[in-house]
């Protein structure tokens, strides 16, 4: 994935199809890993989305809280493009 001057790269780690994703995540040439977990439950008619990223202090001292704000910004706009999309096709659906 690529984002202006970012690149982010990765393995994934664990599948477990519908339910669970977990992947490896590494900015740039950083030599630092964190790790993304991304889970659905079902709840009722509904679906819970829980998304986890550890690891943000496997940086150094300096760099992870600039990081924590770069991947704080880019979750919740991961999310609201994810809700925007869905509001959509829900429309799409019902008309």
């Amino acid at each position: 994935m690529t984002h202006e001057s970012t690149t982010v790269s990765g393995e994934v780690t664990e599948v477990n199809p519908v339910f669970k994703l977990v992947y490896t995540w590494k900015v740039n040439d950083d030599p630092t890993t964190t790790t993304v977990t991304w889970k659905l439950e079902e709840k009722g008619s509904d679906t819970l989305l829980t998304l986890e990223h550890i690891g943000l202090e496997n940086y150094d001292t300096a760099t992870a809280p600039t990081m924590f704000g770069h991947f704080s910004k880019g979750w919740d706009n991961c999310f609201n493009g994810l809700e925007e999309y869905l509001k959509e096709k829900d429309v799409k659906e019902k008309a």
